[in-house]
């Protein structure tokens, strides 16, 4: 009876450890443009699963859960979107962003020649800089103000549910080795 409780609790744990797996390493993507005239400092961070091209420009509004987004006061994410196109040596990046009374704070007209093109491949990590043309509702100190984007890989980190599912394991073990004390110690007695 004893070598079928150690094995059972040797079976729990090592289906429960075996089943820890990191998550899939996701791809970061910070964009920031310094303050400009009456407009403050504008920064966007986009989380992606993977590195991969886009095949068309991807438009994603500001308020998107993959997205944070921090800018100037005046800017409001509900109306303002975002694009990106990742092609296999070059990333595009445009802005449209907006008042909550749908004034123009900072825009990048044209596709893709307004646009914040930075030089890089598609799984290529690192800061990178560009210029692209922005107009504003607001003054503007500069029209080619220079961005910066900082690609990185995010580590991996165990999924939610590995890590409840080890957690379980562990529960069950300690639950084991307390039952089978206390029945070693009310044999004794």
């Amino acid at each position: 009876m004893r070598f079928f409780s150690s094995f059972s609790l040797l079976l729990t744990l090592s289906l429960g450890l075996s089943a820890v797996k990191p998550a899939e390493a996701a791809v970061l993507y910070e964009f920031s443009l310094p303050a400009n005239g009456d407009i403050g400092p504008v920064q966007v961070q986009f989380t992606f699963a993977n590195f991969s091209a886009t095949p068309n420009l991807v438009i994603v509004p500001a308020n998107t859960s993959s997205l944070t987004f921090l800018a100037d006061p005046l800017v409001s994410a509900g109306n303002s979107v975002l694009g990106l196109m990742i092609e296999s040596t070059t990333t595009y990046f445009g802005i449209d962003l907006k008042t909550s009374s749908n004034q123009s704070v900072l825009y990048t007209p044209a596709y893709p020649t307004d646009f914040f093109t930075f030089t890089r491949g598609v799984a290529e990590t690192g800061t990178f800089t560009a210029t692209g043309y922005v107009t504003s509702h607001f003054g503007l100190d500069i029209a080619f103000p220079t961005a910066t984007l900082t690609v990185s890989e995010i580590s991996d980190v165990p999924e939610p549910a590995t890590l409840s599912l080890v957690g379980i394991c562990l529960v069950g073990a300690a639950a084991w080795r307390k039952r089978k004390h206390t029945t070693q110690t009310q044999q004794s007695r």
